[in-house]
C-alpha cells in the first residue's frame, strides 16, 4: 500500500452481533492492519435492547474508527438521533444521508434506509436522492465519488454481468439513478447476501470520454449461517490524487453499465407522462365515464371539465365509446412499451394523444409508428450483430407493427 492509499474495511448488516464484529475486527487489525476505518452498511442494531444501550452509551469499545448508517427497519428508529453523532470515540453515526471527506482524501456518499413513501427515518424517497445530488451539481469538473454506501441494493445491478447473485435481492430504482450519477469507484450495500459484481464502465465506449469503472460489493449479515462473506478490505487511492490515465484504466473484464437501459425507460416514462399531462389530471378523472348513469347512457355524464352532456345523444355516445377505447388501449400498451424498449420519441409520438376523433388525428401517430419501424430495422442493419441487438430490434419491430394495426383499426372505426 502506498502512502496515498486509504486502507478501509466494510461490513454488512451487524443486526446487533456486536461481540462477533468486535472479535473479528480485533483479529483482522492485528493480522492485516492498521486500518483507517470501518463502514457498516445495512442494519446495525438488533433486538437485544441491553446490548443496544451498551453500544449507544459507549460501553462497547470498537478497535478501529467505525461509521454506521441509519435504520432500515422502523422499529430501530428510536435508537438514532436526527443528526449525526458520536456514540463513542470510535463509533460514529453518519446520519440518514450526506457526503463526507475523510482525512485521507476520500469522498464518501451515503444513503440510509429502504425506498418508500413513508416519512419514517428508515425510508428514503426521490427528494432524499435529489438533496444528495444537488451539491455535486455545483462542483466544477465533478467526475465521481470514491465510495457510495447504501443500506439496500440498486435495481438491475447484475445486468450485463457474467457473475450473478446466488439469490434475487430486492433493489431500489432511486439507488440505480443515484449510483449512475454519483459514479462511485466502490459501491457497498447490505440487506442481502454476498455478491461481488465485475467492474462496470461509467461511459459508453466510442460515444463518451473514458471514465473510471465502478465495483459493486454486496455484503452478507455479520455471522450469517451460510458463512457468506460479510467483511471486505480494500486499499483505495482518492480520485483527486490519481492521474487521469491511472483513474480511467479499464479492467479487462469491465462490462457495460447495468443502469443505462433502466434510466432510458425512466426518461421515456417521464416524457410520456408530461406529454399526456397525466400529472395534471384531476384525481378520479379516470372514472369519468361512470358518474350517475354509468356506461348505459341512462343519466347525465360529464366532460373532463365537469360540464354535463345530454344522455343518449349520438355525439355523446360516440365520444364515450371512442374515449373509452382509447383509454383502454393506452393503459394496456403503455407499460409494455416501457418494459420492451421502444424509443422515447417513439412512445411519445405514438401515445402522446388520446382524443383522436377524425382521420387526420391519426396521421401523425401513424407516421411516427412507421418511422419507429424503419428506425428499428435500420438499427438492426447498422449495428454489430449480437443476440441482444437482434432481440431489441425484433421487439421494436413487432410492437411497431402491432401498434400500427391498432391505429389503422381505430382509424377505420372513426372514419366509417
Amino acid at each position: 500500500m502506498t502512502a496515498q492509499q486509504a486502507k478501509i474495511l466494510c461490513c454488512g448488516d451487524v443486526n446487533g452481533n456486536f461481540v462477533k464484529l468486535i472479535e473479528k475486527l480485533t483479529v483482522t487489525e492485528k493480522k492485516n492492519g492498521p486500518f483507517d476505518s470501518l463502514f457498516c452498511v445495512g442494519e446495525f442494531f438488533g433486538d437485544d435492547d441491553e446490548a443496544n444501550q451498551k453500544v449507544i452509551k459507549g460501553k462497547m469499545k470498537f478497535p478501529i474508527p467505525t461509521y454506521i448508517l441509519g435504520p432500515s427497519n422502523p422499529r430501530y428508529s428510536h435508537l438514532y438521533p436526527e443528526e449525526s453523532i458520536e456514540f463513542s470515540s470510535n463509533l460514529t453515526y453518519l446520519g440518514k444521508k450526506g457526503l463526507v471527506n475523510t482525512a485521507s482524501g476520500l469522498q464518501i456518499a451515503y444513503l440510509s434506509g429502504v425506498e418508500g413513501t413513508s416519512k419514517e427515518m428508515s425510508c428514503f424517497d426521490k427528494s432524499d436522492v435529489e438533496e444528495l445530488l444537488n451539491p455535486l451539481g455545483t462542483q466544477v469538473g465533478f467526475s465521481g465519488t470514491d465510495i457510495l454506501l447504501t443500506s439496500m441494493w440498486p435495481t438491475d445491478v447484475a445486468r450485463h454481468s457474467i457473475d450473478q447473485p446466488s439469490v434475487p435481492i430486492p433493489g431500489s430504482i432511486l439507488l440505480s439513478k443515484l449510483a449512475a450519477q454519483l459514479k462511485p469507484r466502490y459501491h457497498f450495500a447490505g440487506l442481502g447476501g454476498h455478491y461481488e459484481r465485475q467492474p462496470y464502465r461509467n461511459h459508453q465506449v466510442h460515444l463518451e470520454p473514458a471514465s473510471h469503472t465502478t465495483r459493486f460489493i454486496g455484503l452478507a449479515p455479520v455471522g450469517n449461517k451460510e458463512k457468506q462473506k460479510w467483511l471486505y478490505a480494500c486499499n483505495v487511492k482518492p480520485m483527486r490524487k490519481m492521474e487521469k490515465l491511472e483513474l480511467t484504466a479499464q479492467p479487462p473484464n469491465a462490462s457495460e453499465s447495468p443502469y443505462r437501459e433502466l434510466l432510458d425507460l425512466l426518461l421515456a416514462r417521464e416524457a410520456l407522462y408530461q406529454a399526456i399531462g397525466e400529472d395534471n389530471r384531476p384525481q378520479g378523472s379516470q372514472n369519468r365515464f361512470k358518474i350517475d348513469g354509468g356506461d348505459s347512457g341512462n343519466g347525465p355524464s360529464r366532460h373532463t371539465d365537469g360540464s354535463e352532456r345530454s344522455a343518449g345523444s349520438p355525439s355523446s355516445n360516440f365520444e364515450h365509446r371512442l374515449e373509452t377505447k382509447m383509454d383502454t388501449v393506452f393503459l394496456d400498451v403503455k407499460d409494455c412499451l416501457f418494459k420492451l424498449g421502444l424509443t422515447q420519441s417513439g412512445i411519445v409520438t405514438l401515445l402522446g394523444r388520446r382524443d383522436r376523433k377524425s382521420w387526420h388525428d391519426f396521421l401523425i401517430p401513424v407516421i411516427g409508428c412507421v418511422i419507429n419501424l424503419m428506425s428499428a430495422i435500420f438499427f438492426l442493419l447498422s449495428t454489430v450483430v449480437t443476440t441482444l441487438n437482434i432481440a431489441v430490434a425484433t421487439v421494436n419491430i413487432v410492437f411497431a407493427l402491432i401498434l400500427l394495426v391498432i391505429l389503422i383499426h381505430q382509424l377505420i372505426q372513426v372514419t366509417f
